[in-house]
């Protein structure tokens, strides 16, 4: 594309999708299941959800046998019925200088697709969503609404088997 549509977020990543009985540990920061390292590579961030105390964003330091490590602090808990959804976020762009997010997106599954609006590139003062139903690529386009975006792609409910995202930044005419 041209210099007037620089590009926020790009992905064709198969995201990834765990639901099952985990057991969380405080002290080693380990999420245990079996299987749940399936699919997934270290640096992957995901969303856990439907647990008791560890509804948060995770990122994989380390992958074992039925278990993984993450960075961030996890609450002992479990085992507990609950739901990790694959994330890939573009970071926080600067988009003073554009008026408007253009783009595509289609998934094998259904999928949300986020777009966070900050004044400082810290806190989030808007987000907006967009469902996703898998099978149905479409077209995106979103007006400005604060200086700094960043674009989030989450899975939903499924391993995604396909996957296309391009969002762009287009200039004030």
């Amino acid at each position: 594309m041209s210099q007037d549509y620089p590009l926020i977020l790009s992905t064709t990543e198969n995201l990834q999708y765990f639901s099952g009985s985990i057991t969380f540990t405080a002290a080693t920061k380990t999420l245990a299941a079996t299987g749940i390292e399936t699919g997934w590579t270290v640096g992957d961030t995901f969303i856990v959800a439907a647990s008791v105390s560890n509804n948060n964003t995770f990122t994989i330091a380390t992958l074992g046998t039925n278990s993984l490590t993450v960075n961030e602090t996890v609450v002992n808990e479990g085992p507990v019925v609950c739901n990790m959804s694959q994330l890939v976020s573009s970071g926080w762009v600067d988009a003073k200088y554009y008026s408007r997010l253009v783009g595509i997106y289609g998934t094998s599954g259904n999928a949300v697709l986020y777009s966070d609006w900050s004044v400082d590139k810290t806190n989030v003062v808007v987000t907006l969503s967009t469902s996703i139903t898998g099978g149905t690529p479409a077209a995106y386009a979103q007006e400005i609404v604060a200086p700094y975006v960043r674009i989030r792609l989450k899975t939903n409910a499924a391993d995604q088997t396909s996957v296309a995202c391009h969002i762009y930044a287009k200039a004030s005419t």
